[in-house]
C-alpha cells in the first residue's frame, strides 16, 4: 500500500479506494476537519474545495514571488 500511496502522490494511477483515502486525508488536513466528517462529505464538494484551495495557493505563491523580486 505504501508504494501505491507514493505513486499517487507523484501523479501516477492508483485504484480508486487509494485515491479517495488520499483525497479525504488532504481535505481533512487542509480544512481542519475530522476524517469521518470528510468521509461523509460528497466527493464532488471535496474535489471542488481542493481545487479552489489549490488555486488560492498558486495565487499566494505568485504574489510572494512578485514581492520577493522587488
Amino acid at each position: 500500500k505504501r508504494k501505491l500511496v507514493r505513486r499517487a502522490l507523484k501523479g501516477g494511477n492508483v485504484p480508486p479506494h487509494i485515491a479517495s483515502r488520499i483525497m479525504i486525508y488532504t481535505y481533512s488536513t487542509t480544512f481542519g476537519t475530522s476524517p469521518l466528517e470528510a468521509y461523509n462529505t460528497p466527493a464532488i464538494l471535496i474535489k471542488q474545495m481542493l481545487e479552489v484551495h489549490g488555486e488560492f495557493k498558486k495565487i499566494e505563491s505568485e504574489e510572494m514571488d512578485r514581492i520577493n523580486k522587488k
